[in-house]
């Protein structure tokens, strides 16, 4: 190989290998060659929107996850407002399509969590029930939130 040439393909192999595989190769090369730097989607969004101003006059955060398990905690917007949240003092319930291994470790950035599914049924049902089971587990949470108060 010339000399002069650098050989770019360990860096390239540790910064894949830090990233997600949807990521890899763009956000590597991008962190390698373009002095990128690698920030959640949730914390932009949450910049964008002034979530951290629009908490102070917060009484109750409600989020939402498809399936919220041990994976929910780790960058998902779930992680990312409940934390936010929590650090502001207002308590956080996320409504979810459903639950699975791990779940309960959400409970380190959601206080509490509520399956939208109303019943056993398949997933083709389930999706295409999902803004009516939705609306009505918030009119419940709604109903138990009030009745607290």
């Amino acid at each position: 190989m010339d000399p002069t040439i650098v050989d770019l393909s360990p860096l390239i192999t540790l910064l894949t290998d830090a990233l997600t595989p949807v990521l890899a190769g763009l956000g590597a090369g991008l962190i390698a060659f373009c002095k990128a730097r690698l920030q959640p989607g949730v914390e932009i969004v949450m910049a964008q929107v002034g979530l951290e101003q629009r908490l102070e006059d917060c009484d109750l955060l409600i989020t939402g996850e498809g399936q919220l398990d041990s994976q929910s905690v780790r960058g998902k917007t779930i992680s990312g407002v409940g934390r936010l949240a929590k650090r502001a003092g207002v308590p956080v319930v996320a409504l979810v399509g459903s639950i699975g291994d791990g779940a309960e470790l959400a409970l380190d950035v959601v206080d509490a969590y509520l399956p939208i599914i109303d019943r056993p049924m398949a997933l083709g049902c389930a999706m295409e029930r999902t803004a009516d089971m939705l609306k009505a587990t918030a009119a419940n949470l709604a109903r138990i939130w009030a009745s607290c108060r």
